[in-house]
């Protein structure tokens, strides 16, 4: 069984997502997203259960933004030939 709180939680700081755009991405209201977020509630409905696999999924393919990490832009004259 999925911990819906921690996995949730995870894939919103990967996707740098407040609540309110992870609930709009997966088409619930914000207040449905933070009581999933917090335990109070997990999805019921079969619909919302495909709707949060696949933002989880999303969250899986792009890898974990460390704090005070370079934001992945490259810099002038990295990686080019000189």
């Amino acid at each position: 069984m999925i911990d819906y709180p921690r996995a949730l939680a995870r894939a919103r700081r990967i996707l740098g997502h407040t609540q309110h755009d992870a609930a709009e991405w997966i088409g619930v209201a914000e207040a449905t997203f933070n009581r999933w977020e917090r335990g109070a509630r997990i999805p019921t409905a079969g619909l919302q259960r495909r709707a949060v696999a696949r933002y989880l999924k999303a969250a899986e393919r792009l890898p974990l933004k460390m704090e005070g990490a370079d934001d992945g832009k490259q810099r002038a004259g990295d990686g080019q030939a000189g």
